[in-house]
């Protein structure tokens, strides 16, 4: 990290600290990633499936549709977030971002983290163990499997987005999750608005050229527009290296892989049990046939135990 980012050292540090304290067992080392506790409570669970809609507007045509649940972030990738890669990465950041960085203020710590480029999202998402969506379900995820025209329903309804039809002024981002009203039926927040979101593939219009790139959703500097309007997408396509105030990014995980992967890291308290079943609660049904299989699948106790508290959740 480079000397001129020692205010920003500080500031991570003590932002960061509740929350792995929060996640880990006692005796546990402090890292600057987010536990698996904290990121499982920040997922959505999508499931798999394929709506009755051609993505005509996606290079190669194909079917919005999902071949295996997901966990996706219900907010966009926070300030504070991003802030923690960049101080704890083994990768020199460009002093560009670093600046801009420095700009922000802790008391914005939950707005979306912007100004990054698309090959650093992908970089802190290898980083969190994670990944970006694709276009195909970066659409999948904001229209549902009902192929609705806005992330929560056919029409458009003022207040649940955040947009140049709002009227904020001045016109800036706003908190992630803000918008309750706007968020999908397996609980996304924002995406319609607030900041345009990185994908890993290319959409119409893209050049075509090795460094073009495509983010979806608009954002606070954009007029609203359906997600998906005869065969069109609101897309729109960037240089891979471009930075804009309001561009940014979600990511997501495979459901499946991730939950066998980091479940047993779940500490096993009364209290934890408690917040998993609330976890479970906001995932609903859909998520119980995977969760069964897991659950009678785990060679782990611990694992098994937060897969059950999940579980008995979901069937709430």
């Amino acid at each position: 990290m480079q000397t001129g980012a020692s205010g920003l050292r500080l500031r991570v540090v003590l932002l960061l600290a509740p929350v792995v304290f929060g996640g880990c067992g006692a005796g546990a080392a402090l890292t600057p990633k987010m536990s698996a506790l904290a990121l499982i409570e920040q997922f959505a669970f999508v499931p798999e499936g394929r709506p009755p809609l051609s993505a005509s507007a996606i290079s190669g045509a194909k079917l919005i549709s999902i071949d295996e649940a997901l966990l996706v972030g219900m907010y966009e990738v926070t300030r504070a977030e991003f802030s923690a890669y960049i101080e704890s990465a083994s990768v020199t950041p460009d002093p560009l971002l670093v600046q801009h960085i420095q700009r922000w203020a802790a008391s914005d710590d939950t707005l979306p983290a912007t100004f990054v480029t698309r090959d650093e999202a992908l970089d802190y998402s290898r980083w969190a163990g994670v990944r970006l969506l694709s276009s195909t379900e970066w659409l999948f995820c904001a229209i549902s499997p009902r192929a609705l025209a806005y992330p929560w329903a056919d029409s458009w309804q003022q207040g649940r987005a955040n947009t140049l039809d709002l009227g904020l002024w001045p016109y800036a981002p706003t908190r992630v999750g803000t918008f309750e009203g706007g968020s999908t039926a397996t609980h996304l927040y924002d995406m319609l608005g607030n900041v345009w979101e990185w994908v890993t593939d290319e959409a119409a219009g893209a050049t075509g050229n090795a460094d073009s790139a495509t983010a979806f959703g608009g954002s606070y500097l954009s007029y609203k527009r359906e997600i998906q309007r005869e065969g069109g997408f609101f897309a729109q396509s960037l240089s891979a290296g471009e930075r804009r105030e309001d561009v940014g990014f979600r990511v997501c995980a495979p459901a499946r892989d991730w939950l066998e992967a980091h479940v047993a890291e779940l500490p096993g308290s009364a209290e934890v049990r408690a917040r998993l079943r609330a976890v479970g609660r906001r995932w609903g049904s859909s998520a119980v046939p995977l969760l069964g299989e897991l659950v009678r699948a785990s060679t782990s106790a611990a694992a098994r135990d937060s897969l059950e508290a999940i579980l008995s959740g979901a069937r709430e």
